[in-house]
C-alpha cells in the first residue's frame, strides 16, 4: 500500500519506517517507487534488513530522484555480519547514486558493515556532489584507505557541513590527509572523530590543522588517547582559533598537565561555549586550573568534568569561581571524589551565582555539610532548574534542610536524590515542602530507605500539590500500606506518574 502511494500519488512527504521489519524484497520495491516519486522529502529506513540488494535499488533511484532530501539507511551495527546490513556493494551503489543526485542533503549509512572498498566510492562522490550537507557513516569498518579518500574529498568538496566518522579506524596515516584537508576546507562545520584510533600522533596533526582551520565549529576527539602533549597543542588552538565553539575531549588521558594548558587558554577564549573533559585523570591541580579559568572566561556555557579526581580542594576553587562566573549554565562534576568541603564551597556559590541552571554532583561524598549549604542556598537561588545529588550519603537531616528551602524556591524543576540514606523523616520533610512548592515537576528518590510512614506523608502532599509530574520511589522499603496510599494518590491525581518498582 505504501509503495503504491509512493508510485501513484503525491500525498506522502515524510515516511518513517524505522525498525519496521523491512526486508530486502520490500526495500527493492521502495527503491523502484522512488525512481518516479515526486513528493517524498524524508525517508527513514534505519534499523531494517535492507542488505546490499536493497541498497543497490535505492542507489539506482538516487540517480533520477529529484525531490528526496533526507535518507536514513542506518543498520544494526558493525558486528552484525549478515545480509541485513549494507556492505561494500550496497555502499558502492549509494556512492554512484550520489554522483548524479542533485537533491539529497542528508545521508545516514551509519551502523552498517561498509569497508574501504565501499567507502572509497562514497568519498569519490563527495568530490562532485554539490547538494549533500550532512553525511553520517559512523560505526562501520572503514580503515586507512577509505579514510584517506574522505580526506582527499574534503579538499575538493565545497558544500558538506557535517561529517560523522565516529567509530571507524582512521589511524595515524589517514589522519595526516584529513588534517591537510582541514587547512583548506572552510565549509565543514561539524566533525566527529570520536573513537577513531587516532592516537597521539593522529590527534596532534588534527590539532595542528585546527590552528589554521576557518570552518569547524564542533570537533569531537573523544576516546583517542591523545595524552597531555596534544592537549598543549589544543591549548594553542583555543588561543588562536576564532571559530570553534564545541570541543569534546573525553577519555584522552590529558591529566593535570594537559588540563592546566587548556584552562590557561580558556581564560581569554571568546568562542568556546561547550567543553567536555570527562574521564581524563584530572586531579586537584587540574581542578584548580579549571576554577581559575571560570573566574575569567565569559563565554563557556557547558562544562563536563565527570569521572575525574578533582577532589575536595579542586572543587573548592571551582566553587569559589562560580560566585563570579556569569556564563556557565551547565556544570557536570559527577564522580569526582568531592567531600564536605567541596560541597560546601559549591553550595555557597549558589547564593551568588546568577547563571547556572543545571548542576550535577552525583556519586560524590558531599554528606551532611555539603548538602546543608546546597540546601540553604536554594532559598536564595533564582536560576537553578536541575540538581543531581544522587549517591552522596545524604540522610534525613540534610534532606530536611533541602526541603525547607523547597518551600520557598520558585525555580527548581528536577531534583535527583537517588541512592542516598533518606528515610521516613526525610520523606516527611519533602512532603511538607510539596504542599508549598509549585515549580518542582520531578522528584527522584529511587533506592533510599523510605517506608510506609514516609509514603503516607508524600501521598498527603499530592492531594494539595498540582505541579509534580513524576515521583520515583522504586527500591525503597514500602509495604502494603505505603503502596496503597500512593496508588490512591495517583488515582486522584492522574497527571502524576509514580514509580514504585525496583
Amino acid at each position: 500500500e505504501i509503495v503504491w502511494i509512493l508510485s501513484h500519488t503525491g500525498l506522502i512527504i515524510d515516511l518513517n519506517l524505522y525498525d519496521h521489519k523491512i526486508e530486502v524484497s520490500d526495500a527493492k520495491v521502495i527503491g523502484e517507487a522512488l525512481k518516479s516519486n515526486k513528493s517524498l522529502r524524508n525517508l527513514n529506513l534505519n534499523y531494517n534488513n535492507l542488505g546490499d540488494e536493497g541498497a543497490n535499488v535505492i542507489g539506482e533511484a538516487l540517480k533520477t530522484n529529484t525531490t528526496l532530501k533526507k535518507l536514513h539507511l542506518g543498520g544494526r551495527g558493525r558486528y552484525i555480519i549478515d545480509y541485513t546490513n549494507i556492505g561494500n556493494e550496497g555502499a558502492k551503489a549509494i556512492g554512484e547514486g550520489l554522483k548524479r543526485n542533485k537533491a539529497l542533503t542528508h545521508l545516514d549509512v551509519g551502523n552498517n558493515y561498509i569497508e574501504d572498498e565501499g567507502a572509497i566510492v562514497i568519498a569519490e562522490a563527495l568530490k562532485t556532489n554539490t547538494t549533500l550537507l550532512q553525511l553520517n557513516i559512523e560505526d562501520n569498518k572503514i580503515g586507512n584507505e577509505g579514510m584517506r579518500c574522505f580526506g582527499k574529498a574534503l579538499e575538493e568538496n565545497k558544500t558538506l557541513k557535517d561529517l560523522n566518522l565516529h567509530y571507524n579506524d582512521i589511524g595515524q596515516k589517514s589522519a595526516v590527509v584529513i588534517a591537510k584537508a582541514l587547512i583548506s576546507n572552510t565549509t565543514v562545520a561539524r566533525l566527529n572523530l570520536n573513537y577513531t584510533k587516532l592516537g597521539e600522533v593522529g590527534t596532534k596533526v588534527i590539532a595542528k590543522a585546527m590552528k589554521r582551520n576557518e570552518g569547524v565549529e564542533y570537533l569531537n576527539l573523544d576516546n583517542n588517547n591523545m595524552g597531555p602533549d596534544v592537549a598543549k597543542v589544543i591549548g594553542t588552538v583555543l588561543r588562536n582559533n576564532k571559530i570553534l565553539s564545541q570541543l569534546w575531549l573525553r577519555n584522552n588521558e590529558i591529566g593535570d598537565e594537559g588540563a592546566v594548558v587548556i584552562c590557561k587558554a580558556l581564560r581569554n577564549n571568546k568562542t568556546l561555549t561547550q567543553l567536555s573533559l570527562e574521564e581524563n585523570k584530572i586531579e586537584e591541580r587540574g581542578g584548580a586550573a579549571i576554577g581559575e579559568a571560570l573566574r575569567h572566561n565569559r563565554m563557556l556555557a557547558k562544562l563536563y568534568l565527570e569521572e575525574n579526581k578533582i577532589g575536595d580542594e579542586g572543587a573548592k576553587i571551582i566553587g569559589e569561581a562560580l560566585r563570579y562566573n556569569k556564563s556557565l549554565h551547565i556544570l557536570n562534576m559527577n564522580t569526582n571524589d568531592i567531600a564536605n568541603g567541596g560541597g560546601r564551597a559549591i553550595g555557597e556559590s549558589l547564593r551568588y551565582n546568577k547563571a547556572l541552571t543545571e548542576l550535577y554532583l552525583q556519586d560524590n561524598e558531599i554528606g551532611y555539610e555539603g548538602a546543608k549549604y546546597i540546601g540553604e542556598s536554594l532559598r536564595e537561588n533564582k536560576v537553578l532548574v536541575v540538581l543531581n545529588l544522587n549517591s552522596n550519603k545524604i540522610g534525613d537531616e540534610d534532606t530536611k534542610i533541602i526541603s525547607n528551602s523547597l518551600k520557598s524556591n520558585r525555580v527548581l524543576s528536577l531534583i535527583h536524590l537517588e541512592s542516598n540514606k533518606i528515610g521516613d523523616e526525610g520523606a516527611k520533610g519533602l512532603g511538607e515542602a510539596l504542599k508549598f512548592n509549585n515549580t518542582l515537576t520531578r522528584l527522584h528518590l529511587y533506592s533510599n530507605y523510605v517506608g510506609d510512614e514516609g509514603a503516607m506523608f508524600l501521598s498527603e502532599a499530592l492531594e494539595v500539590n498540582t505541579t509534580l509530574k513524576e515521583l520515583d520511589l522504586g527500591d525503597n522499603e514500602l509495604e502494603d500500606e505505603g503502596w496503597e496510599a500512593l496508588k490512591q494518590a495517583a488515582k486522584e491525581n492522574p497527571k502524576i506518574n509514580i514509580s514504585l518498582y525496583t
